[in-house]
């Protein structure tokens, strides 16, 4: 019988709560049936568990093992390792794995485990990571956009009749990502594509603006 192939998300192997639970999880897990991995999305702390995960029969992957990495090249990162490992089953384990998992491709099974509510503490600790998104409503987006239910978004269409053909995103009104890649899978793998990442809080006021006009703009 074919093993079923689960992939756990998770920032850190950090000694805390989440990571315990999930340790626990995998050591009692039946690995004649289940080929396990653990994706990683930030450096280890001094209380890391990598040593306890490394005696078990699983693979870990370390997005960044040496510094941090934008949500971007965090994102990108993440798909590539995900479309290598071809998991049937992505079990996430903290706010930074839930989000980043819901724009992943929808053919994987996808679960997350809640340890604790989303609270002030979370926002201090992680900020408003989900944000906010304007789309294009036309059909390409509606049949290879990314499931964004969950989501603070708006679908718009363009007041000149013809493409929204904006391509940035503003974090934290501090920084802003923007260029001609638009981030598809053809901008990913097929076409050659310019980004620009502008750690510019003036210029990400001006991207900022643009965004509320985007949002507010009518459905036509």
């Amino acid at each position: 019988m074919e093993k079923k192939r689960i992939c756990y998300l998770v920032s850190s192997l950090c000694n805390e709560g989440p990571v315990n639970v999930m340790y626990n999880i995998i050591k009692n897990i039946d690995f004649l049936k289940f080929e396990v991995s653990i994706i990683t999305f930030v450096p280890e702390k001094e209380t890391t568990r990598m040593h306890d995960f490394s005696k078990l029969p699983i693979s870990i992957y370390q997005l960044s093992k040496n510094k941090f990495l934008n949500p971007i090249s965090l994102y990108l990162r993440l798909k590539d390792t995900v479309n290598e490992i071809e998991p049937n089953v992505l079990h996430a384990h903290c706010p930074r794995s839930l989000y980043l998992m819901a724009f992943l491709p929808k053919k994987f099974i996808k679960i997350f485990t809640i340890h604790n509510y989303p609270n002030e503490f979370q926002i201090v600790l992680y900020g408003k990571i989900k944000g906010e998104i304007v789309i294009f409503d036309d059909g390409i987006n509606a049949k290879y956009g990314v499931d964004l239910q969950g989501f603070d978004f708006v679908k718009i269409r363009a007041e000149r009749g013809g493409k929204m053909h904006h391509k940035f995103c503003v974090i934290d009104n501090q920084t802003v990502i923007t260029g001609s890649y638009n981030w598809s899978d053809n901008a990913e793998y097929k076409n050659d594509e310019n980004i620009s990442i502008q750690a510019d809080p003036q210029q990400a006021t001006k991207y900022s603006v643009e965004f509320r006009n985007l949002r507010t703009q009518t459905k036509k």
